[in-house]
């Protein structure tokens, strides 16, 4: 395994807050100091956010949902994290941003202008 420097960590981007009151949250990867935000498609109030529990405290079903997929989304990424880790020498944030969102190692994605997402798929010399 490698010893580079990994970070994950659970935020509320209370600035895309929407009219209901809920602020969608995020998962921000650190790898070695860069970091990279990936959208976890969950909408939490922020009054009831614990950002050091990294969970809903909303007294709702909701919530508890919230807290399950919170919980396997971390899982994810950290097993993601250590299959990737045992297999390569130096892993990228785009390495784990792609496995767990399902793309391939060598996928490159950018958002165009008009907003429509581009897929770029690259070759890996083998």
């Amino acid at each position: 395994m490698n010893n580079q420097k990994v970070n994950i960590l659970f935020w509320l981007r209370s600035s895309k807050k929407t009219s209901d009151g809920t602020a969608p949250l995020y998962a921000r990867i650190t790898i070695e100091g860069e970091d990279e935000p990936i959208s976890l498609g969950l909408k939490i109030r922020p009054e009831y956010w614990d950002a050091k529990l990294k969970r809903d405290t909303e007294p709702s079903s909701a919530a508890k949902d919230n807290n399950l997929k919170i919980a396997k989304i971390e899982l994810d990424l950290n097993a993601h994290l250590t299959i990737l880790c045992s297999q390569h020498p130096k892993i990228t944030l785009l390495m784990l941003k792609n496995v767990y969102l399902g793309l391939s190692l060598d996928c490159t994605s950018r958002i165009q202008k008009d907003g429509v997402e581009k897929i770029k798929l690259t070759l890996i010399k083998g």
